[in-house]
């Protein structure tokens, strides 16, 4: 009985350290988290591919933006599930875009609030030509309170980093 416990906590030990590797990317590297995390899968922190982020789960949200002319459709992964799958340490961490532009998010509920790392727009793929390959996106119609000047200059498009602080 005893060295089937010492079995069962192995492999529960093996289970769990497999679990938290990450992936390396297949395809182009299209984001970078790095900073306070555990989990990494290159010397630059962790790495990922569209791939990755779409076997994370689509979610997507509807929302007028001060950016689109009508109601748009964001499909992306949660904020919150990205955090999770590196082990991030903080939920504060800078925002990076292609051409530089940064901005520092903190105090946000990722969990409470389903906002999302978008790389489709309204059911097509984003290139840096229509602000992606990914874009920071809030459900503003669905939680009006997120509404604000701050929330809204962190909804950075060509997103590419993130560090997390």
């Amino acid at each position: 009985m005893r060295s089937l416990i010492l079995l069962f906590l192995i492999c529960l030990y093996a289970g769990n350290s497999l679990a938290a590797e990450l992936a390396s990317p297949k395809g182009e590297v299209i984001l970078t988290i790095s900073g306070n995390i555990e989990r990494s899968n290159s010397v630059r922190g962790a790495e990922f591919d569209l791939e990755m982020l779409e076997t994370m789960g689509a979610t997507s949200i509807t929302t007028d933006t001060p950016w689109t002319e009508s109601k748009t459709t964001f499909t992306g992964v949660r904020m919150s599930t990205l955090l999770d799958s590196v082990g991030a340490k903080s939920s504060s961490f800078r925002v990076i875009a292609f051409d530089e532009y940064w901005y520092d998010v903190s105090d946000v509920d990722f969990e409470e609030y389903p906002i999302i790392v978008a790389y489709k727009r309204d059911g097509r793929y984003m290139d840096t030509r229509s602000l992606g390959p990914l874009w920071v996106m809030y459900p503003f119609d669905d939680f009006p309170e997120l509404l604000t000047e701050r929330n809204k200059a962190s909804c950075i498009w060509n997103f590419e980093s993130l560090i997390v602080q």
